[in-house]
């Protein structure tokens, strides 16, 4: 073969090449991608959307991003606690935030509901009546089970955009009381506590067995019960009047002696805050 018929065949050979080319979409994202392709032809077709999966408005199905993504710029704080709270439910009112806020209204006010006691720290889902949601900031919290309850916890939480803390209301301690029975006078039905205070707060005391009798002892002073009949599962309750917490022996809302038997003229002596 002549040197000249050499050449003549190159481009012969370059456009049979070139004429295996297969053109189509090469964008495995697209709806219709060719995996035959081997060459993009420009026509690819998407689903549009947004494909932040941190986005609140994330599209499972979208392909391409179309800039519209949304995002949360509220946090979560979640209030329980472990303590007794007998039935009623706890008002936690969200005043205001303080002067460190990085976000949001000074005057803002919002009021959420603990209705129970809780072994460990809850699930902070948005929908629950406990936990409290808004924007970054710290905010102060004032928390009370009723009307005039001494039952009350005050302070801050820190709400950070996308997160969920928790507040725990810590349980108050009991009272310390002690119980013991002094003598029997003899008498049947006919029987006595005497409720002896060391503290500088008032109590009610509540003396029961089925049937329940009331008496007040001021701070740093004693009382007598109404005469008590005989039996052996009377139950004293002592409630703090005040809504200071005390200290030391004197810490705490509330007290209870159980199963106290009481016969024959007895005289049971209730010391509060040794």
């Amino acid at each position: 073969m002549s040197f000249l018929k050499y050449l003549l065949l190159i481009p012969i050979s370059i456009i049979a090449f070139t004429s295996c080319t297969s053109l189509g979409c090469t964008d495995e994202t697209a709806t219709n991608f060719d995996s035959s392709a081997d060459e993009d032809n420009g026509e690819c077709v998407y689903i549009v959307g947004c494909i932040d999966e941190k986005a609140l408005n994330f599209d499972t199905e979208a392909t391409k991003d179309d800039r519209s993504c949304k995002y949360d710029t509220t946090g979560s704080v979640a209030f329980w606690t472990n303590g007794e709270i007998n039935g009623s439910s706890i008002s936690i009112a969200i005043t205001k935030e303080t002067t460190s806020s990085i976000t949001g209204d000074a005057n803002f006010s919002k009021t959420i509901t603990l209705a129970k006691e809780m072994e460990a720290a809850p699930a902070c889902s948005k929908t629950e009546s406990y936990v409290f949601t808004g924007g970054a900031g710290t905010y102060k919290y004032e928390a009370t089970t009723g009307f005039n309850s001494p039952y009350r916890w005050e302070g801050e939480v820190t709400v950070r955009v996308g997160d969920c803390n928790t507040k725990k209301l810590e349980k108050f301690p009991e009272i310390k009381v002690s119980g013991n029975l002094k003598s029997n006078q003899g008498g049947t039905d006919a029987n006595y506590f005497k409720v002896i205070n060391n503290c500088d707060f008032t109590y009610d005391i509540t003396f029961s067995t089925g049937t329940a009798q009331h008496a007040e002892v001021r701070a740093n002073a004693s009382t007598m019960s109404p005469k008590l009949w005989d039996a052996d599962n009377w139950e004293v309750r002592v409630n703090k009047k005040s809504g200071s917490l005390g200290v030391g022996g004197c810490a705490g809302y509330k007290a209870k002696l159980e199963n106290i038997s009481l016969k024959n003229g007895a005289l049971y002596e209730i010391i509060i805050g040794q």
